[in-house]
């Protein structure tokens, strides 16, 4: 079986060692497709290609397709992250106004919100639940939201995982955006970190249940030292963790994927 991209010699799956597939870039098509389902249903196939190719790799894969998709459910993410012994935020999913009001009155009004996955057209960061908001919670019911009580930061943390290593790293915002989501201050401080052993243990544990051999753990730890689990992306950023602290995360990476699986020579293929 072979792959044939526009521009690049053909891939042949057993010389592949190690393939890293991260957000891949949705698929072009002529521009004389006008029909939306047409090209709609253009699209579907050529995911299904592509995917079916990879998902022969197996785990040379980093990280196959449907772990990657099941981890970024972030109800089953924080119900994982429990049973691995990492704390979790107060924390209510809901489409139900009332049940939105009655969490949000638990919680004296010290509540974020987030959305449970991105769009293309709509994004939207962890935001503080101000008086406006509450008033159009009737509005809730068209979608499901994350309302989480507010962890005052003491810092954030971002723990990049990479097969068996984990690189940990201390994340200060002076930003009043930053303190609600730190990926609002690109100016923030970033320097390397000792994680609890016990934090550290939660974390390779979930990320073990959950499959993956790359991950981006996003924590919290507030003034009073307590470690608080936000979420994890199979697929996230580290390049700025990396060029801030020194930490050899690509080269961790790149044994890993030249190795994934022992006892494999070939070639390796990135998907991104």
């Amino acid at each position: 079986m072979k792959l044939h991209l526009p521009g690049i010699e053909a891939i042949a799956a057993d010389e592949v060692v190690g393939v890293w597939w991260r957000r891949p870039r949705r698929f072009s098509f002529d521009k004389a497709i006008l029909d939306p389902a047409i090209r709609r249903f253009c699209e579907v196939n050529c995911e299904h290609a592509i995917q079916g190719f990879v998902q022969n790799f197996a785990d040379r894969v980093i990280d196959p397709i449907f772990r990657v998709e099941a981890a970024n459910r972030k109800l089953f993410q924080l119900r994982l992250a429990e049973q691995c012994g990492l704390k979790i935020p107060p924390t209510c999913v809901t489409n139900d106004p009332r049940t939105a009001r009655s969490f949000i009155k638990s919680q004296e009004g010290h509540v974020v919100y987030k959305i449970l996955r991105g769009g293309e057209s709509h994004y939207v960061g962890t935001t503080p639940l101000d008086s406006a908001e509450v008033g159009n919670l009737n509005l809730l019911r068209h979608c499901p939201v994350i309302f989480q009580r507010f962890v005052e930061p003491g810092f954030d943390i971002r723990v990049t995982v990479v097969g068996d290593s984990v690189f940990p790293a201390k994340l200060t915002s002076r930003k009043p955006a930053g303190r609600y989501d730190i990926r609002r201050d690109i100016t923030c401080k970033i320097e390397e970190y000792e994680l609890p052993p016990k934090v550290e243990g939660g974390i390779r544990w979930l990320t073990a249940r959950l499959g993956l051999r790359f991950a981006a753990v996003d924590m919290r730890a507030n003034r009073f030292g307590e470690h608080y689990f936000l979420e994890v992306n199979p697929t996230g950023q580290y390049l700025f963790v990396e060029t801030a602290t020194n930490q050899p995360i690509t080269a961790a990476l790149a044994r890993l994927l030249g190795n994934p699986c022992p006892r494999r020579k070939g070639k390796t293929v990135s998907g991104a």
